[in-house]
């Protein structure tokens, strides 16, 4: 059923955030974050749906930058962590992106931050939150792991949770998603010397180096779409 996520985050729920404490996490957290946040200076309101929010890491973050946030999500327990968080400008709804219960046309950005490879039919959950986004002038704005990363493949091959459910895209699948709806700018980031522990100051430096020369293999692809 396309409802139902290809992995059921409650049975992560409770050690999700713990990730993003890892020298692992922070350094994901941090080139991602930079290139979510170059991408978004292309949006002009401040009203952003964020669908597969989680517990709210990535929400707070988009509050933080002065987004006034809706975050969806289908896990209970995953939205159960937010409550805690306490974060300003932002609202959360229990609902998966198939059938979102939001009006047409409501905000200026929509985004999937490592969530649309974890939705079955994702063209369809596109459609539906196209719907929501304003018309024209809004945003489509999508971070996914790569399929062709080598890191992401050995995590899939290893069969390692939450990735060996994952329906993992590359540049090209990721355009073909998005091309319906706008001419999408897409490159990868999120390159690293070694991924289980990256070195603070060379692989920010080096993530940079490898964007500037277009290289495709990034552990992170980074799409966006005006609608």
């Amino acid at each position: 059923m396309k409802s139902l996520p290809l992995f059921n985050f409650n049975q992560a729920a409770s050690v999700y955030d713990e990730w993003f404490s890892t020298p692992m996490g922070r350094y994901y957290d941090l080139v991602e974050k930079r290139a979510i946040k170059q991408a978004l200076k292309n949006v002009s309101g401040k009203k952003l749906l964020e669908i597969g929010c989680g517990t709210g890491h990535w929400s707070k973050y988009f509050s933080a930058l002065g987004f006034s946030v809706l975050g969806v999500d289908i896990s209970f327990k995953m939205l159960r962590k937010t409550f805690h968080k306490r974060i300003p400008w932002a609202e959360f709804v229990q609902s998966n992106a198939h059938y979102l219960p939001l009006h047409d046309n409501e905000f200026d950005v929509a985004v999937f931050i490592t969530s649309i490879e974890f939705i079955n039919e994702p063209h369809d959950a596109i459609k539906e939150v196209v719907r929501c986004i304003k018309k024209p002038g809004g945003n489509l704005l999508i971070g996914t792991l790569n399929a062709k990363s080598r890191l992401n493949r050995n995590r899939f091959t290893k069969n390692k949770p939450p990735y060996h459910k994952a329906s993992l895209l590359s540049i090209e699948s990721l355009s073909d998603l998005l091309e319906p709806y706008g001419k999408p700018t897409i490159y990868t980031c999120a390159f690293s010397l070694n991924p289980s522990c990256p070195i603070p100051i060379i692989d920010p430096v080096f993530d940079s180096l490898a964007k500037k020369l277009g290289l495709r293999c990034g552990d992170i692809i980074i799409a966006e779409v005006q609608l």
